[in-house]
């Protein structure tokens, strides 16, 4: 019985170090306002394993024609599964 708890202890220490989050944002115009609150453009993606990616790809040039100003990342791991929220904003 004790040999189970603490196989599960272990279990569950191993399984709450592989999950984490990650944020990012690049500035890709320093004149860029950032009062701007409201993205102009939000997708989510998914990835298994941290390999495999479940999504589009995201064209900047067709979403801000004038060009980027920020671009935002925020990323969950999990032992699995991987979320992802990008938020691009325009100039």
């Amino acid at each position: 019985m004790l040999k189970r708890i603490l196989l599960m202890l272990a279990l569950l220490g191993v399984v709450s170090v592989m999950t984490g989050c990650f944020h990012a944002q690049i500035i890709t115009d320093k004149n860029y306002n950032a009062a701007k609150s409201t993205p102009d453009f939000t997708t989510n993606t998914f990835h298994i394993i941290g390999l495999i990616g479940v999504g589009a790809d995201i064209n900047l040039s067709e979403i801000c024609p004038n060009g980027t100003g920020l671009v935002e990342n925020k990323t969950i791991f999990k032992p699995l599964l991987g979320m992802e929220k990008v938020n691009v904003y325009c100039k």
